[in-house]
């Protein structure tokens, strides 16, 4: 008689306990998933690092030529660096990223140089991405792929890998530095921006334009290499 007493009261306990199991799984799974945060962008804007630049995020037309603002402003740090977010639901690429303004130090004369009134441009390929003379240049040859027919997506493919091609690495996705930590690849490109410094200074070949702005000059040999 015990034994047939006790029986009913453990069925009911464990009755009472697996719907408290469930009641707390079904609790879970009705819970709607938590959406996903923002999504961090940023980069390094360089010719030698440019701080106090104002970066844009821009979409980029079918014809290749900047859009709209997308995303900013940001502003650079005394190191090139930008920081920003993309919220949820917010612009969806591809990019390009615009600086402009800001000052550096000529790494062949030593000397600050301001760039008010220039804008470098870069393809924004995640976080971080550069824009450099180089990547500036980049640019200008995906417009020019576009221009002859080659659509958007596979100009900007193209554009980007022909560096990695030439020099063994991605202008758009490597930071230039110099640093005991920074890779070859990095100390390569810090080392590429900083000869084209001194392929303009005090250049004879180039007297003709001792009035332009050493940038300008840069972006030129830039464009042409």
């Amino acid at each position: 008689m015990l034994n047939v007493q006790l029986r009913p009261h453990r069925t009911l306990g464990l009755i009472l306990l697996l719907g408290v199991l469930l009641t707390g799984c079904s609790s879970d799974s009705d819970n709607p998933m938590t959406p996903a945060g923002p999504t961090a962008v940023g980069g390094n804007v360089s010719k030698g690092p440019i701080m106090g630049a104002t970066v844009n995020l821009l979409s980029i037309q079918a014809n290749g030529s900047p859009g709209a603002v997308a995303l900013g402003p940001f502003t650079t740090d005394p190191a090139g660096i930008w920081t920003g977010e993309i919220p949820v639901g917010g612009p969806v690429g591809p990019f390009v990223i615009s600086s402009t303004g800001g000052e550096y130090m000529d790494e062949s004369t030593e000397k600050y140089l301001n760039i008010i009134g220039k804008t470098l441009y870069g393809l924004y390929k995640g976080n971080p991405s550069q824009v450099t003379p180089l990547t500036h240049t980049t640019y200008i040859g995906m417009q020019h792929l576009v221009a002859g027919s080659t659509s958007l997506t596979d100009a900007i493919a193209q554009a980007t890998a022909s560096s990695v091609t030439a020099f063994g690495f991605d202008f758009a996705t490597t930071v230039p530095r110099n640093t005991a930590t920074a890779t070859t690849a990095e100390k390569q490109y810090a080392a590429l921006l900083g000869g084209l410094s001194v392929l303009v200074d005090d250049n004879p070949a180039l007297s003709a334009f001792d009035s332009s702005h050493p940038l300008d000059l840069i972006l030129g040999l830039s464009t042409d290499m």
